[in-house]
């Protein structure tokens, strides 16, 4: 089975109040559709908010699955916003070398010069200000 914005019978009006209050720590029963039976049955897999319901469903089949099949259109609806916007989940740090490169290329557009930082800094250092 496909989703079908159709079978959600989410209002705009509902839908508009949940995105503009909605945060990912936001408790699964914020979600509209999500009512105590499927909170539950969320909780009984380790889905505890939003933004651990939107990470454990990519598709409308995986949100079928963990949330049955009553309101899973409305509860699909409610977050297709959310699932838009959402950044990579994997955080990206930069390496040693993407952080030498980084400097490196600053350098050369002048945008850090070690000597005259310093020199700087100890001129700002002994600066009085009454």
């Amino acid at each position: 089975m496909e989703y079908d914005p159709e079978k959600s019978h989410l209002s705009a009006e509902l839908k508009a109040q949940f995105l503009q209050n909605c945060r990912l720590d936001s408790p699964t029963k914020a979600i509209p559709g999500v009512g105590s039976v499927t909170a539950e049955r969320l909780a009984e897999k380790n889905i505890h908010t939003v933004g651990e319901l939107l990470e454990a469903t990519d598709s409308f089949l995986a949100m079928k699955t963990l949330v049955g099949r009553v309101n899973a259109h409305k509860i699909f609806d409610a977050l297709e916003p959310l699932r838009r916007k959402r950044p990579p989940t994997v955080p990206v740090e930069p390496t040693v070398d993407q952080t030498e490169i980084l400097v490196e290329e600053m350098k050369k557009i002048g945008l850090v010069e070690s000597d005259d930082d310093r020199a700087l800094e100890k001129n700002i250092s002994s600066c009085v200000v009454n």
